[in-house]
């Protein structure tokens, strides 16, 4: 469950949900649009929402877009010494 689905479902507001972990509302609204936090961060908001988002969804975003740079510079390469 990503973080926005969790304050949806229960009706929390990012700010309520920012105070119940020490951090700012801004902070929270990066997280529900594709920051990925830190582990120590993280990991709050896996206690915070008694598991129901995890560490582990939190990182799947970092991971996928990590794969995309990779391929993109990859093709960039490949293309770069292409001679036509």
């Amino acid at each position: 469950m990503t973080l926005k689905e969790y304050l949806d479902r229960w009706g929390i507001r990012q700010k309520d949900f920012a105070v119940s972990i020490g951090v700012s509302a801004a902070r929270v609204c990066q997280i529900v649009h594709g920051w990925t936090p830190s582990f120590s961060l993280a990991m709050k908001i896996e206690r915070a929402t008694d598991g129901r988002v995890k560490v582990q969804d939190l990182a799947k975003e970092v991971s996928r877009n990590a794969t995309t740079v990779e391929m993109d510079t990859r093709d960039r390469g490949r293309h770069k010494n292409h001679v036509a």
